[in-house]
């Protein structure tokens, strides 16, 4: 979530109102609904995170 949080940052996502932030539903906090780094990153992310066990995540 950070990693959201912190490209989203860079970018005009929240600034605009539109669905991306999740401004279209009524009484929802403004946040970025989406992974705004590109699908390499977010793909690599994923490989870095299972080859890792999966830290971060609570495997029930």
């Amino acid at each position: 979530m950070t990693w959201c949080c912190t490209i989203g940052d860079m970018t005009l996502f929240d600034r605009a109102d539109s669905w991306y932030v999740g401004a279209n539903i009524p009484g929802k906090p403004r946040e970025l609904l989406n992974f705004p780094g590109g699908v390499p990153f977010y793909a690599e992310s994923c490989r870095t995170c299972a080859a890792d066990g999966y830290s971060g995540f609570e495997l029930a």
